[in-house]
């Protein structure tokens, strides 16, 4: 997918349209370098899959530094979203309301955070983020598709 990004930056330089003129390959490369960076630091402090790094490092080659930054920024705002509907449907807006107010005891006391049982459970499970990345790229690429037409 890297490569793809790149082989179409450089087939962009040379096509007349517009929308596509403003990507090039060092577009492509240094999106998908910071995307890389970006998703690689997350996965080093988070234990996420590696995966995720390297769909973000393509996604950036496709979409440059702007529409990879923001299809990250999309992709976990959908991610949250849906975490935070599935506590509540799983459990109840209560139990939801009570695991949002000891989060900030988590950071202030960590050696006695309190949780219940159940709320470890959801938290210790992984969230794949490949159908929130398609949420995202799909988002920005509306989005910069509206940015370019009103310039």
């Amino acid at each position: 997918m890297v490569l793809a990004g790149l082989l179409w930056g450089g087939i962009c330089n040379f096509l007349p349209h517009p929308l596509v003129a403003t990507h090039s390959i060092a577009e492509a490369s240094f999106g998908c370098l910071t995307c890389f960076a970006i998703m690689f630091v997350i996965y080093s402090y988070t234990n996420s899959g590696a995966g995720d790094v390297k769909l973000a490092a393509g996604i950036g080659a496709f979409l440059g530094v702007k529409g990879g930054l923001l299809t990250i920024c999309y992709t976990y705002i959908a991610a949250a979203c849906f975490a935070g509907c599935l506590m509540i449907w799983l459990f109840g807006f209560g139990f939801a309301a009570r695991s949002v107010m000891r989060f900030s005891q988590i950071w202030t006391a960590p050696e006695n955070p309190k949780i219940e049982a159940r709320a470890k459970k959801i938290m210790s499970q992984g969230l794949p983020l490949a159908p929130f990345f398609l949420i995202g790229t799909l988002l920005t690429l509306f989005d910069l598709l509206r940015f370019f037409q009103a310039n």
